[in-house]
């Protein structure tokens, strides 16, 4: 049979019992440190240091993830110094959206903007119309936290799909080849597309 319903008062009763078990715990471990020769500065500056080291924790995963996006940007259109053809085959929209999701937009566009400067860079291609893939991808690192509850898998595909259809218009418009851009955007969601639903989870609860 299902249990009885509690009485309010004797949640509260359990509440209040709890909350001064607790209370009384906590004074007689000052007490006892006190009697140990430890002063609560001591102990004040103690706690201080655990809360700043768990607080840098996440900060430092936060770091370590935007520097290996940046590294793998920079280094995956590297072989743009070899073909004259632009691939889609770059970690920097992956990280841009990841960041996204998982930290929100201002890592995001850091991590978007960045990365597209170092590929370019190192890849020897930055050109006067790569501030169409700069627009692109900060809009993408900016609206990637409306996706957050959603499956990041369908999310990041969703979200290639509208970077490219915010660039490979401009592009075609700006010059590029029609066969060119068709190349790009083919290989950028092949690329992508296996990226998401391959690694894209695993990745999101290392970065959380």
């Amino acid at each position: 049979m299902p249990d009885a319903a509690t009485h309010p008062d004797v949640k509260r009763g359990f509440l209040r019992s709890s909350v001064a078990r607790a209370g009384s715990g906590l004074t007689s471990l000052v007490a006892w440190l006190d009697s140990m020769g430890v002063s609560r500065r001591v102990l004040f500056i103690a706690l201080v240091i655990v809360l700043g080291l768990v607080f840098m924790g996440s900060l430092t995963k936060r770091l370590l993830f935007v520097l290996l996006f940046l590294f793998l940007s920079s280094i995956s259109m590297i072989y743009n110094r070899s073909i004259n053809v632009s691939l889609g085959f770059e970690f920097v929209t992956f990280g841009t959206i990841m960041c996204g999701i998982v930290y929100g937009p201002g890592t995001a566009i850091f991590v978007g903007l960045i990365g597209i400067f170092l590929a370019e860079y190192v890849g020897g291609r930055m050109q006067p119309h790569t501030i169409i893939s700069f627009i692109g991808m900060g809009f993408i690192g900016f609206i990637a936290h409306f996706f957050a509850g959603m499956d990041i898998r369908l999310a990041g595909i969703l979200l290639v799909i509208i970077y490219d259809a915010i660039i490979c218009p401009l592009y075609l418009i700006y010059g590029s080849e029609p066969a060119r851009v068709a190349l790009y955007m083919v290989t950028h969601w092949i690329f992508n597309f296996w990226l998401f639903i391959a690694v894209s989870r695993f990745v999101a609860g290392v970065m959380g």
